[in-house]
């Protein structure tokens, strides 16, 4: 995922080139909570969880894995983001 934190200006840029544009904006990225608030602040209309360290865990039998992507999700609504579909590159390798 993007650093929004160390990039906000880089991102704030792009996201503020494509808006004019009239192209809606997805910021992926992980659940790190500070990060997820930082992407707010890029003016971003969505966010898309990486989800490979859920999949990880629910291979291994831990059910708690989900909990930092539902505090994750929960954080994006109330900032006013959007919530792209979870994605994880490898999950589907993962039967």
């Amino acid at each position: 995922g993007r650093d929004t934190e160390k990039n906000k200006s880089l991102l704030k840029e792009i996201v503020s080139e494509f808006k004019r544009n009239k192209i809606r904006t997805s910021i992926f990225m992980d659940t790190d909570l500070s990060l997820i608030e930082a992407a707010a602040n890029t003016g971003t209309d969505r966010i898309e969880l990486y989800t490979e360290d859920y999949a990880v865990a629910f291979e291994n039998g831990n059910m708690n894995g989900i909990l930092p992507y539902v505090k994750a999700a929960k954080l994006v609504g109330d900032l006013g983001m959007d919530l792209n579909e979870l994605f994880c590159v490898d999950c589907h390798a993962r039967n």
